[in-house]
C-alpha cells in the first residue's frame, strides 16, 4: 500500500511542473501580437460567444414556442 501512494504521490508531484513550463511558450507569441491582432481576436471570441449564446435561446424560443401551440391541443385532449 505504500509503495502505491509513494508511486501516485511521485506522479502527481511530476506532472503539474509540466503545464508550468508550457505556459511562458504559449504567452510568447500572445505578447508579440499586435494590439490590433488581439483586438481582431477578442472580437471574434465576443462574437462567437454572442452567436452561441442567440443561437441557444433560438432554440428555447422555438421549443416554447412549439410547446405553446400544441398546448391547447393537449389541454383539449381528456
Amino acid at each position: 500500500m505504500k509503495g502505491g501512494h509513494s508511486l501516485v504521490g511521485s506522479h502527481l508531484s511530476i506532472s503539474p511542473i509540466d503545464p508550468i513550463k508550457s505556459i511562458p511558450s504559449i504567452l510568447q507569441p500572445i505578447q508579440q501580437l499586435k494590439i490590433s491582432n488581439f483586438q481582431n481576436y477578442s472580437l471574434a471570441v465576443i462574437r462567437l460567444v454572442v452567436l452561441s449564446v442567440i443561437q441557444v435561446i433560438s432554440d428555447k424560443l422555438y421549443l416554447f414556442s412549439f410547446i405553446f401551440i400544441i398546448s391547447p391541443f393537449i389541454s383539449f385532449s381528456p
